[in-house]
């Protein structure tokens, strides 16, 4: 008869307090989410500025490349210096 009470006093127990006891630890784990979400939007905000000011300085001028000047296609005309190799030519003639 004993045993008859600890085997109903086990079926209630896996019933009624086991739901019970999970329901607290997911209240505790859920209260235990929230700072962490916090923190995490904290983060998405240095993040989200953090890419504005990196969009700033990769604005970069057209012309320069790998830190030197590119030249304009003004400076080397074909024509100009073909005039200058006959400028020369006719100098030491």
């Amino acid at each position: 008869m004993k045993s008859l009470k600890y085997f109903i006093g086990g079926i209630l127990f896996y019933i009624i307090a086991i739901p019970i006891v999970e329901s607290i630890a997911e209240t505790f784990t859920t209260l235990l989410e929230i700072p962490k979400g916090k923190v995490s939007v904290k983060v998405l905000k240095l993040s989200k500025t953090l890419q504005e000011l990196q969009v700033d300085l990769e604005k970069h001028d057209e012309s320069v490349c790998m830190g030197f000047d590119i030249t304009s296609s003004e400076d080397y005309d074909e024509d100009d210096l073909d005039d200058k190799k006959k400028s020369k030519k006719s100098k030491y003639k």
